[in-house]
């Protein structure tokens, strides 16, 4: 009697252990699965920028910029052309004539506008060389780039500035009405030319020293920085436009950008003069800057056959179902249950004992655990499994 006692006790201790274990391993597997669905959700922005933008393989390779270099290059694109407005502006001055001044005068004046549109426009240029190039790897310091372009700025700006003082000068030359003032107007023009020129050739070595150096690994290392981060804002941008609403969102910025493009190029075709030419060049590109930041950002995917955000989750929980249904006939737990069946037969049957095919299954679906001739098994690990198995067979039912 004391024999059969403690073989119970050893069974019931050993059907609890395993159960136990079941269940933790269970847990885990859950959670292990869980991760991988939520991984998953980490690589599809990924994806969608890739699909939609074309601009995610900049992240690795050397191809295309990221979506935010991207939009950069556009708004760089959008300086140059406000540059070559101010140039144009300049052309036309030098064109024209001035009451009372000679030729010199307008032309000196025309040229100073001319160079302060080239100064603006060497920023766009710098803007899309260096931070426009984030991500495509072209180039190993793009705030660098950007930085130095500063010098060609300065340079452009002090020979504007050396134009200015021919303008001066100009003023008391020949067939001005203001030549009576040439003792005054010569001197303080030649000086304002100086000035201007050793502003310009500051500038020459302002970019030298911009682009080596101490600052050169400054910037270098604000580039290796924000690189990462561009990334990864063209990944969360690129996964708003994976959802439903990404589509309608792109479809509406794009057209709105070419709407402003389309009225630029009106704009400059029908002025027939260069102000308003350059104008229209300033408007077609602040027109396609908003088209290329509703496409590279937002990715351009379409929203009918965009991903859904909650992706991940549904099919996790697709996976999980129809795993248990293959393994359980349909059941919710069906894998679990087949898993404690097998396992509780080895332990009973290494003990002696023997239960029926389907009694742990029994127990999880709402009935009893019992032997094979139709008394208790387990004795008192009914009762201590008891929790267990009403609570699986709940989530059964």
């Amino acid at each position: 009697m004391n024999t059969q006692n403690h073989l119970c006790t050893l069974r019931t201790t050993m059907i609890a252990a395993s159960v136990a274990a079941l269940l933790s391993l269970t847990a885990c597997g859950g959670s292990g699965a869980l991760s991988q669905g939520t991984g998953s959700s980490g690589s599809s922005p990924s994806a969608a920028t890739a699909s939609g933008s074309g601009s995610s393989s900049g992240s690795g390779s050397t191809s295309s910029p990221n979506s935010v270099g991207t939009t950069a290059a556009a708004s760089g694109n959008v300086v140059t052309a406000s540059g070559a407005a101010v140039s144009d502006a300049g052309t036309a001055i030098s064109g024209q004539s001035i009451p009372g001044t000679n030729s010199g005068t307008t032309q000196s004046l025309g040229t100073a506008v001319q160079d302060a549109g080239a100064a603006v426009s060497a920023l766009g240029t710098g803007i899309n060389n260096g931070v426009g190039q984030l991500g495509s790897g072209s180039s190993t310091n793009p705030v660098g780039t950007t930085v130095s372009s500063t010098g060609n700025v300065v340079s452009d700006l002090g020979q504007g500035v050396a134009a200015t003082g021919g303008a001066v000068t100009s003023l008391g030359g020949s067939g001005s009405a203001l030549s009576p003032l040439a003792p005054i107007t010569s001197p303080v023009g030649g000086a304002v030319t100086t000035l201007g020129n050793t502003v310009a050739g500051g500038g020459a070595t302002l970019g030298t020293q911009l682009s080596s150096g101490p600052v050169a690994q400054v910037t270098g290392t604000a580039s290796s920085a924000i690189t990462p981060i561009t990334n990864t804002v063209g990944s969360i941008t690129g996964a708003v436009g994976a959802t439903p609403v990404g589509g309608p969102a792109t479809n509406l910025i794009t057209t709105v950008g070419n709407g402003v493009a389309a009225a630029g190029n009106t704009l400059a075709s029908t002025g027939n003069n260069p102000v308003t030419t350059g104008v229209g060049g300033v408007v077609t590109a602040t027109g396609n800057t908003v088209g290329t930041t509703g496409t590279a950002l937002l990715g351009g995917g379409s929203g009918s056959g965009a991903a859904s955000p909650l992706a991940p989750v549904t099919g996790l929980v697709s996976t999980a179902t129809g795993v248990t249904g293959a393994a359980g006939g349909g059941s919710p737990a069906g894998a679990l249950t087949t898993a404690l069946n097998s396992t509780v037969h080895t332990v009973t049957g290494a003990t002696g004992g023997s239960l029926t095919g389907g009694a742990v299954t029994g127990g999880l679906t709402g009935g009893s655990l019992t032997s094979s001739t139709g008394g208790s098994a387990l004795g008192g690990a009914g009762s201590l499994l008891a929790p267990v198995t009403n609570a699986l067979g709940g989530i059964a039912k």
